[in-house]
């Protein structure tokens, strides 16, 4: 006789295979991003000396982007490892990915913020930078933006956190 299985069971458990799946290619997302980003940042680099830049004009533009993709790194590498976590996990509001969210907010926006700087002093060092120191403006208020958006959903997650905590406790 054929075993009944139950249909909540059953799609419980595709829904599990779905979500891992998920998560696995979310974290090879972010390790493809963080090496597109440093691949672009190297081509833009070389590109700079290949043209016959100043030294001056190549080390200020390597700095600022030094700062852009560390803070990029940083976020990127805190979301391959909350991704690991959440595909080994059982549920998702846990008070260990509700860190390394808030984590990833303080690298985007401390990066953001060291980013403005180093722009503002690049200024005195190269000339030619402030040309395209208005696009860097643009990705570092934007890496601060998705910093505080993080920043919000770690907060939401906390919350999370301890509602499952309550709802663990009374059962």
């Amino acid at each position: 006789m054929a075993k009944t299985n139950d249909i909540t069971e059953i799609t419980f458990e595709q829904e599990k295979k779905t979500f891992s799946w998920m998560c696995t290619a979310l974290e090879t997302a972010c390790i493809v991003m963080f090496a597109a980003f440093a691949v672009t940042v190297a081509v833009v680099l070389g590109v700079v000396i290949a043209g016959g830049a100043k030294m001056n004009d190549v080390i200020v533009l390597a700095v600022n982007s030094g700062v852009l993709l560390l803070g990029m790194a940083s976020a990127l590498n805190y979301g391959r490892v909350i991704f690991r976590s959440l595909k080994s996990g059982e549920t998702p509001f846990r008070y260990d990915i509700a860190d390394k969210v808030r984590d990833a907010s303080l690298a985007l926006v401390i990066c953001g913020l060291a980013g403005i700087l180093v722009q503002a002093v690049s200024n005195s060092f190269s000339e030619a930078f402030s040309d395209i120191c208005h696009y860097y403006f643009f990705v570092t208020v934007g890496n601060m933006f998705t910093g505080v958006l993080l920043g919000i959903m770690s907060y939401v997650m906390n919350y999370g956190c301890k509602l499952q905590q309550e709802s663990d406790e009374t059962l």
